[in-house]
């Protein structure tokens, strides 16, 4: 399904409202996702998450690096409610909005920014709170949806 989708996508997201809209269904996926993932989440499903978090605080200063672990720390999050149209819209999201990654974390500082959104989004998970782990993950991605568009917009 994800695939047949994919030439759609590269046409909404060669003109800056189809990228918006991208985001903004990110938000709406991600956001209800993580309460499901801190509802349902076990110690098994925490530990991995703590992992993946770790990976990401280690790889802070390498955006190669980092760039993989966002990505791992997220999708190790859309894996928790066990199921695999979870992980294959996530991932087909994350593919589509490659760009947008790139250019956030490539900013000065994002690294850090991320990864302590990241760590926000670990404890409202490990609390099993699902609404303050809506909150913090909406937050992170309104900041990286902001500095994505002041960075294409201004240069900076």
């Amino acid at each position: 399904v994800m695939s047949s989708l994919a030439g759609s996508a590269r046409y909404l997201l060669s003109e800056p409202e189809g990228i918006r809209h991208f985001q903004d269904a990110r938000i709406l996926f991600e956001t209800g996702l993580i309460r499901d993932a801190a509802r349902l989440a076990t110690d098994d499903d925490i530990e991995r998450l703590r992992a993946a978090l770790e990976a990401n605080r280690e790889s802070i200063g390498d955006l190669r690096r980092f760039e993989q672990t966002d990505v791992a720390f997220h999708y190790a999050i859309a894996k928790i409610p066990n199921n695999p149209i979870y992980t294959s819209l996530h991932s087909a999201i994350l593919e589509w909005l490659v760009d947008q990654r790139h250019v956030t974390l490539s900013y000065p500082g994002q690294n850090r920014i991320a990864f302590d959104a990241h760590a926000d989004i670990f404890g409202a998970i490990a609390a099993r709170d699902p609404e303050r782990a809506a909150a913090t993950m909406l937050s992170h991605l309104e900041q990286i949806t902001a500095l994505y568009w002041q960075v294409r917009e201004t240069g900076a």
